[in-house]
Protein backbone atom coordinates (compact mmCIF):
# COMPACT_ATOMS: atom_id res chain seq x y z
CA UNK A 1 0.00 0.00 0.00
CA UNK A 2 1.24 3.52 -0.91
CA UNK A 3 2.21 5.85 1.76
CA UNK A 4 -0.67 8.49 2.29
CA UNK A 5 1.83 11.40 1.40
CA UNK A 6 3.02 9.62 -1.80
CA UNK A 7 -0.12 8.71 -2.55
CA UNK A 8 -0.87 12.94 -2.35
CA UNK A 9 2.19 13.88 -4.34
CA UNK A 10 1.26 11.86 -7.16
CA UNK A 11 -2.36 12.83 -7.03
CA UNK A 12 -1.53 16.56 -7.48
CA UNK A 13 0.79 15.79 -10.24
CA UNK A 14 -1.73 13.86 -12.33
CA UNK A 15 -4.12 17.27 -11.67
CA UNK A 16 -1.24 19.34 -12.80
CA UNK A 17 -0.48 17.56 -15.76
CA UNK A 18 -4.23 17.42 -16.94
CA UNK A 19 -3.98 21.35 -16.29
CA UNK A 20 -1.23 21.99 -18.20
CA UNK A 21 -2.17 19.90 -20.98
CA UNK A 22 -5.39 21.77 -20.94
CA UNK A 23 -3.48 24.56 -22.11
CA UNK A 24 -3.25 26.15 -18.66
CA UNK A 25 0.08 28.40 -17.89
CA UNK A 26 0.52 27.92 -15.20
CA UNK A 27 0.44 24.73 -14.84
CA UNK A 28 2.58 24.41 -17.35
CA UNK A 29 5.14 26.74 -15.76
CA UNK A 30 5.07 24.76 -12.33
CA UNK A 31 5.47 21.56 -14.65
CA UNK A 32 8.35 23.36 -16.63
CA UNK A 33 10.09 24.33 -13.13
CA UNK A 34 9.67 20.64 -11.03
CA UNK A 35 11.57 19.35 -13.99
CA UNK A 36 14.29 21.63 -14.26
CA UNK A 37 14.51 21.33 -10.65
CA UNK A 38 14.42 17.43 -10.13
CA UNK A 39 13.59 17.14 -7.04
CA UNK A 40 9.29 15.95 -7.38
CA UNK A 41 10.21 14.36 -11.06
CA UNK A 42 13.03 13.43 -12.71
CA UNK A 43 15.20 16.24 -13.56
CA UNK A 44 14.40 16.86 -17.67
CA UNK A 45 15.53 20.00 -19.55
CA UNK A 46 14.00 18.55 -22.57
CA UNK A 47 10.42 18.55 -20.80
CA UNK A 48 11.17 21.39 -18.86
CA UNK A 49 11.41 23.33 -22.61
CA UNK A 50 8.48 21.51 -23.66
CA UNK A 51 6.46 23.08 -20.85
CA UNK A 52 8.57 26.38 -20.29
CA UNK A 53 7.50 27.21 -23.77
CA UNK A 54 4.12 26.43 -23.93
CA UNK A 55 3.99 28.91 -21.10
CA UNK A 56 5.57 31.18 -22.62
CA UNK A 57 3.48 31.52 -25.76
CA UNK A 58 0.69 32.24 -23.91
CA UNK A 59 2.36 35.30 -22.50
CA UNK A 60 3.88 34.12 -18.84
CA UNK A 61 6.82 36.10 -18.32
CA UNK A 62 8.77 33.89 -15.73
CA UNK A 63 8.21 31.10 -18.37
CA UNK A 64 9.92 33.44 -20.99
CA UNK A 65 12.75 34.06 -18.50
CA UNK A 66 13.58 30.41 -17.40
CA UNK A 67 13.32 29.17 -21.42
CA UNK A 68 15.73 31.90 -22.50
CA UNK A 69 17.68 30.73 -19.88
CA UNK A 70 17.48 27.22 -21.60
CA UNK A 71 18.39 28.69 -24.74
CA UNK A 72 21.51 31.31 -23.87
CA UNK A 73 22.89 27.52 -22.03
CA UNK A 74 21.90 24.76 -24.72
CA UNK A 75 19.82 22.95 -21.78
CA UNK A 76 17.05 20.83 -23.18
CA UNK A 77 17.30 22.54 -26.80
CA UNK A 78 19.83 23.57 -29.19
CA UNK A 79 22.22 26.43 -27.81
CA UNK A 80 20.34 29.42 -29.46
CA UNK A 81 21.47 32.91 -28.18
CA UNK A 82 19.62 35.01 -30.57
CA UNK A 83 16.36 33.39 -29.42
CA UNK A 84 17.60 33.67 -25.56
CA UNK A 85 17.61 37.00 -26.11
CA UNK A 86 14.65 37.42 -27.44
CA UNK A 87 13.13 35.80 -24.78
CA UNK A 88 14.32 37.41 -22.32
CA UNK A 89 13.66 40.21 -23.59
CA UNK A 90 10.22 39.32 -23.79
CA UNK A 91 9.81 38.79 -19.84
CA UNK A 92 11.72 42.01 -19.31
CA UNK A 93 8.77 44.09 -20.74
CA UNK A 94 6.28 41.26 -19.18
CA UNK A 95 6.94 42.07 -16.41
Amino acid sequence: MMHPLVALRAWKLRVLLRAAEDGNAGAQLQLGVLHLQGKIVPRDCRRAARWLSAAAAQGAAEAQSRLSLLYLQGEGVPADIERGIALLRRAAQSG
